[in-house]
């Protein structure tokens, strides 16, 4: 389907849904790279939308079979469809991961020190560090 934009130019939509990937390839690659490497596999991927503590419950929600709640993000660039985000953000991570290894290893290491201590301290982090980190997070390459 076509839709004329108010300039002028045609621009292409597409109606198709995209192919659901498959949860179990997915649930593999979390137990192959581990639970830090996907967590920060939808930070990078959101670039800090999603905090450690969001990202941790969207991973756990994989692995055990849930529906992946949906957030403003996967409505509006997945149809809706956590799966297809997380998908999506795992490719664009494993790939940034063999061009730029030592930014990955940066990342998740970061992810296992959120983890840690939150495990010592019995809950997550306040909503304000959450949205504090999210507002911190680079979108542009740092030398």
């Amino acid at each position: 389907m076509k839709q004329q934009l108010l300039n002028g130019q045609l621009s292409e939509i597409l109606r198709e849904v995209p192919q659901v990937p498959d949860r179990e390839s997915l649930v593999n690659l979390v137990k192959e790279k581990g639970k830090p490497w996907a967590i920060a596999a939808l930070i990078d991927g959101s670039i800090g939308y999603h905090s450690v503590e969001s990202a941790e419950q969207r991973i756990d929600a994989l692995l055990k079979g849930e529906q992946i709640g949906a957030c403003e993000r996967t409505m509006c660039c997945f149809r809706g469809d956590g799966i297809v985000e997380i998908d999506h953000d795992f490719k664009y991570f494993a790939g940034r991961d063999e061009q730029t290894p030592d930014r990955i290893r940066l990342i998740v290491g970061y992810v296992e020190e959120v983890l840690k201590n939150n495990k010592k301290r019995g809950h997550p982090r306040s909503w304000i560090e959450q949205t504090s980190e999210s507002m911190a997070y680079p979108t542009r390459r740092i030398a």
